[in-house]
């Protein structure tokens, strides 16, 4: 959800040439998104239905200038596996922001929520 929101919010605000991806640090395989990520994000007009999961590597870690993550404990993972990226490595949200995976799409679109926030304090700081 975090890339394809911040990818159209970059967008919309006329922004280019910014490569996002996505992540995780306990990814498993290519999976899709969640069938409530997928919904929730239609409803922004954002469709996610392509996205596979794949986890964060140093390859990846390396191609990017920024890394966002939703937890310390990931930014720790991160940290743990490249410690020379301590300096491009940032929780977005002091306390984090949880994964709903597994709740109701109430949650996805609270996150969501939260997120549209966070990352438009990303753009505006760091932008």
């Amino acid at each position: 959800m975090a890339e394809g929101l911040f990818k159209k919010m970059l967008s919309d605000r006329g922004i280019t040439g910014i490569s996002v991806g996505s992540a995780g640090t306990m990814a498993f395989g290519f999976f899709p998104a969640s069938h409530y990520a997928i919904e929730v994000m239609n409803e922004e007009g954002i469709d996610i239905s392509a996205h596979r999961s794949k986890k964060i590597t140093s390859d990846l870690i390396g191609k990017y200038n920024m890394i966002f993550t939703m937890t310390s404990l990931q930014r720790d993972e991160v940290l743990s596996g490249c410690p020379s990226s301590a300096n491009k490595v940032f929780v977005l949200k002091d306390g984090g922001i949880q994964d709903p995976i597994g709740e109701s799409i109430d949650a996805y679109s609270n996150i969501c929520k939260i997120l549209k926030e966070t990352l438009g304090g990303v753009i505006e700081k760091w932008l």
